[in-house]
């Protein structure tokens, strides 16, 4: 128990000193706080899970490497490595999400009505964005579907899990969704690499409610 509060603990200081540097500009300072919310996290995960779920943390290895990398997102390199590692996250997320799916038993209008919402907002936030993409715009098409996978997965556990084991993970897949959208606003439209508190507050909710979801 005194573990589990001592973690909680420097987790919420770690997030809370992350989201103040980026507030106050201190970028450089980051590089002791902006990599450390996903193991704090991981940690936390194994402290409260009975069985952990391999896959779900590959998905937060890769998670670790894309903020560590997007450190430096002012240089190309590893702005691309970045972006690359949350897209194997999301591959890992999905695999996660679907293992525990019996597909026999979702019917083609089980699948397509909930696809909806996220087809809408794929083809209109990729429209207003499209214009300032330049050489991204494959890659970016290929992220924008990945994580919209992983959360129409993450929705698509409703048939089989209820509870708080569906709605903490599906409702953080929205988190990433967000915060994911903001960066590529911040990134592309405005030209911008650093700031933006929405951004990373919303990416640790999401990384938090998902990791919860699968604690018990």
């Amino acid at each position: 128990m005194v573990c589990r509060l001592f973690t909680i603990i420097l987790l919420t200081l770690i997030t809370t000193s992350d989201l103040y540097f980026i507030k106050t500009a201190q970028e450089e300072k980051r590089i002791w706080t902006k990599p450390l919310i996903v193991p704090f996290i991981v940690l936390l995960y194994i402290q409260f899970t009975s069985q952990v779920n391999l896959t779900l943390l590959m998905a937060f290895l890769f998670s670790f490497l894309g903020d560590s990398f997007l450190l430096f997102s002012e240089k190309k390199l590893f702005f691309s490595a970045g972006i690359f590692a949350f897209l194997i996250s999301h591959i890992w997320y999905i695999y996660t999400f679907t293992a525990s799916l019996a597909f026999n038993a979702i019917s083609a209008v089980g699948y397509l009505f909930p696809a909806m919402p996220y087809l809408i907002y794929t083809w209109i936030f990729f429209k207003r964005l499209k214009p300032f993409l330049g050489h991204y715009i494959i890659p970016v098409i290929l992220y924008i579907v990945t994580i919209m996978g992983m959360s129409y997965a993450s929705l698509l556990r409703f048939g089989g899990i209820r509870g708080h084991v569906f709605w903490l993970p599906f409702i953080g897949s929205l988190f990433f969704i967000l915060s994911d959208s903001l960066l590529a606003i911040r990134n592309f439209r405005y030209r911008q690499k650093k700031g933006w508190v929405s951004i990373m507050l919303s990416y640790a909710l999401g990384q938090l409610l998902i990791a919860m979801g699968f604690m018990g």
